[in-house]
């Protein structure tokens, strides 16, 4: 029996509804719409473009910020995607890259150290620059020459290259994708992690796009989650918390994902005193709509790093979780 396969940009919505927004600049927005056609309509040629195959393992080390945030959900979609902090120098990327076997890294032109890396291991080296008319969303450029193929893998018949062996295909004379649709299978790795080796070695952890789906369905369900919902994020986007809770679960809820650098402690002061929509954004704080008064917001849950201080959160007046993943 044939597989149904659906892939995470499948799931996505398709409405007018903002999906990502940085307050630092607050006229500019990404809707639902939107992320959901960049990632078929560019990000998706580009990378095939850039001979990285379906399924390939991507490494992506980018500030955080809305990039990569997009960044994420459009490698998900058909990669496997391998986020890493921008604050590793060249030999502590080097060492994860390797120790995660990328094929492939995306990072700003100024990042020196990961260009370094990359070229170290011999890794496509993918430059991301950001666009400035929609929030989060960027073109990519290959640094350096793109492989020649060999004789072998060319089609005589159709002229098509074939580094894209099971998925799809490179028309040499258009750059046409005829199989571009595809969607990894549920048992596919699409995110790969390494812990924070406090107990000796990073080990890296392999997420399937089973577990991915399940994990963020949780996570919607059990916070009950809907589009009048509001995301403020203040985790890394490379930490499974980030990623899952406050990336995966808003966007595939249909939410506004929002960004600002901020501590809860700072943001409670700022949402006591009513000056929400002044401030810049990135948390994990959940506001959702007040049943009692039209396009009030209210403040329902925040997650919180466990703190030693017993008692402090009994301040503040919603739910406070206090996890790292």
């Amino acid at each position: 029996m044939k597989e149904n396969r659906v892939g995470l940009s499948h799931l996505l919505h398709g409405t007018d509804s903002i999906a990502i927004r940085d307050s630092s600049e607050p006229k500019k927005i990404l809707s639902h719409r939107q992320l959901k056609h960049f990632i078929s309509a560019t990000f998706v040629p580009e990378l095939l473009s850039f001979h990285i195959k379906f399924g390939s393992r991507v490494g992506i080390v980018l500030p955080n910020g809305p990039e990569l945030a997009v960044c994420l959900l459009a490698t998900l979609s058909n990669w496997c995607a391998i986020p890493l902090s921008q604050a590793y120098n060249t030999l502590e990327l080097e060492n994860e890259l390797r120790q995660t076997k990328a094929e492939a890294l995306i990072y700003f032109a100024d990042n020196h150290s990961a260009r370094n890396a990359a070229e170290s291991l011999c890794l496509p080296k993918i430059v991301l620059t950001s666009r400035t008319d929609l929030c989060g969303l960027f073109n990519l450029k290959f640094d350096g020459t793109l492989p020649v193929a060999a004789a072998s893998d060319v089609d005589s018949e159709a002229n098509n290259f074939k580094y894209l062996p099971r998925f799809s295909r490179l028309c040499v004379d258009e750059v046409a994708f005829p199989d571009i649709n595809h969607f990894p299978s549920r048992q596919e790795i699409v995110l790969i992690l390494l812990t924070s080796g406090t107990a000796g070695t990073k080990k890296v952890v392999p997420y399937s796009l089973d577990m991915v789906v399940e994990g963020v369905n949780c996570v919607i369900k059990s916070w009950n989650l809907s589009q009048s919902d509001l995301c403020l994020n203040m985790m890394p986007l490379y930490h499974i918390g980030g990623i899952m809770r406050n990336v995966l679960a808003p966007i595939l809820a249909g939410m506004c994902f929002q960004f600002y650098c901020i501590s809860l402690q700072h943001f409670c002061m700022i949402f006591r005193r009513g000056g929400l929509s002044l401030f810049p954004f990135r948390s994990g704080v959940l506001l959702g709509p007040d049943g009692r008064s039209s396009g009030h917001l209210v403040l329902r849950l925040a997650h919180d790093a466990p703190r030693h201080t017993s008692g402090e959160h009994s301040i503040y007046t919603f739910t406070v979780s206090e996890n790292y993943g």
